[in-house]
């Protein structure tokens, strides 16, 4: 990375931290996980010496009280055993542990979306701000268009990126918090090789769609122009969010083609991941997918919505002409 393109992110990301929407996606996060912790029911308490309580009504009848967690079979073994005159023991129902992390998954994909959607707004804004601010000219009399795409990516996604881990240590603190001991639930950490694999897939999904908001956001005129042209961009996204909804209730094998589209192998392979030939070929087409968005993007802030218009204008005469 340049001096030019850092100075570029620098800036970027001056301008959002310091706006008072900013702070308050901040505080958003750990207000909600502190709210849904608090709210949630405490687990039941394991069955033993307080399942069951035995009591005399006035008219001389035996009374037999179960708490909710004893199971129905075991009800009936006790009152069979009780009417023998025998003592039953009850056992703690049976905790059924989920088997994979297709929750944990989902949450994290959820996530992701979320930041790639506010990075993406933000990316959109950035060069659309600067094209109707006449700013861009100024910027590209002393950046390169690569160093201007790279430095406001850069900064937009580390805006994105703080977001993000205050809101994962709010909510792992206000789960710690809201849960009935009042200590931090165990935690199984990822492998190292599982962690690189999700920063790949969220710096892959962020870059991917970054960097067509900034070359839709090059080619507008102004901020309202920019955010008519993006409007089949977010309609993908808000597509691939349904996508994964629909793969994390159905499987892995509900719509499997749609893990090689780069607009939507990034939130699929967090969900679900492939075997090594399918994730290379996907992730192949990922990089391709970025490169392409990439030269979108420098060449957006190169020519701008003027010059784009006299390249068309100058083709159809052209091929006006061609047809007398």
């Amino acid at each position: 990375m340049s001096a030019r393109a850092g100075l570029i992110a620098g800036r970027e990301f001056r301008t959002y931290v310091l706006t008072v929407s900013f702070w308050l996606s901040l505080a958003l996060g750990p207000l909600l996980a502190a709210g849904g912790a608090f709210l949630m029911p405490a687990p039941p308490a394991p069955g033993g010496a307080g399942s069951l309580v035995l009591s005399r009504s006035p008219d001389g009848h035996q009374v037999v009280r179960f708490d909710e967690n004893v199971p129905e079979g075991a009800k009936r073994e006790i009152l069979r055993s009780l009417a023998q005159g025998a003592v039953a023991r009850v056992a703690p129902p049976p905790i059924v542990a989920p088997s994979d992390g297709g929750l944990p998954r989902l949450l994290l994909v959820v996530g992701v979306w979320a930041v790639v959607t506010a990075s993406t707004g933000m990316c959109l804004h950035a060069l659309a701000r600067e094209r109707a601010g006449r700013t861009l000219e100024g910027l590209l009399a002393l950046a390169r268009p690569w160093e201007i795409v790279l430095g406001k990516l850069l900064g937009v996604t580390a805006v994105a990126v703080l977001v993000l881990a205050v809101w994962l240590v709010g909510g792992v603190a206000a789960i710690g918090l809201g849960s009935p001991s009042g200590s931090m639930p165990p935690l199984h950490l990822p492998t190292a090789s599982a962690v690189v694999r999700m920063v790949l897939l969220v710096a892959s999904a962020v870059a991917l769609y970054g960097l067509v908001a900034i070359g839709v956001g090059g080619r507008a005129r102004d901020i309202s122009d920019a955010q008519n042209l993006s409007r089949p961009m977010f309609a993908v996204l808000l597509l691939a969010f349904f996508a994964s909804l629909m793969s994390a209730v159905g499987g892995a094998g509900v719509l499997p083609w749609l893990g090689y589209a780069p607009p939507f192998a990034p939130f699929l392979l967090l969900l679900h991941p492939r075997p090594l030939v399918e994730e290379a070929a996907a992730t192949a087409l990922l990089v391709a997918g970025c490169a392409w968005a990439a030269a979108f993007a420098a060449s957006s802030v190169r020519m701008g919505p003027a010059a784009q218009r006299g390249r068309t204008l100058h083709f159809i005469a052209s091929r006006l002409r061609g047809s007398r």
